[in-house]
């Protein structure tokens, strides 16, 4: 039985009879390690820290200890946020903009800020937090 095989199997017996599931497992970069994202509509009620828990705690009780070690993290998603985090995006971790939403809006946002910043003569191109202490002198100046 595959790795893949294994965690997809102990994530089903996780879950309630009937609930159906979809695990993804991606390469994490940090050494052999992998991501296990599991999709499901179960225990949409109960937090997210929660449904983590309990396949976590599956997973411990039914895989190697050789095979947990190959598992950096976990996720459980109900669709419902899976879509929000991929209309949305997720929270960013730059330490310029801690905790704040990096979505695809934003980066056009800031991308017409540039060019406008750098068509009314700007010599060089500024970054996000120059670029917002600019503005913010402007808003005080007037």
């Amino acid at each position: 039985m595959t790795f893949k095989q294994k965690v997809e199997k102990a994530v089903r017996e996780a879950l309630p009879k009937g609930a159906s599931c979809t695990v993804l497992l991606t390469k994490s970069g940090v050494r052999d390690t992998v991501i296990v994202r599991v999709i499901t509509s179960a225990w949409k009620s109960l937090p997210g820290y929660i449904r983590v828990l309990r396949i976590q705690n599956r997973i411990r009780n039914f895989l190697s200890p050789s095979d947990q070690q190959k598992i950096l993290r976990v996720n459980v998603f109900t669709p419902d946020q899976l879509r929000e985090v991929i209309l949305h995006g997720v929270r960013g971790t730059s330490s310029s903009t801690p905790g704040k939403t990096v979505s695809p809006a934003f980066k056009k946002l800031a991308a017409k800020l540039r060019a406008a910043q750098l068509g009314r003569g700007a010599r060089k191109k500024l970054s996000n937090e120059e670029l917002l202490k600019a503005a913010l002198a402007k808003i005080h100046k007037s």
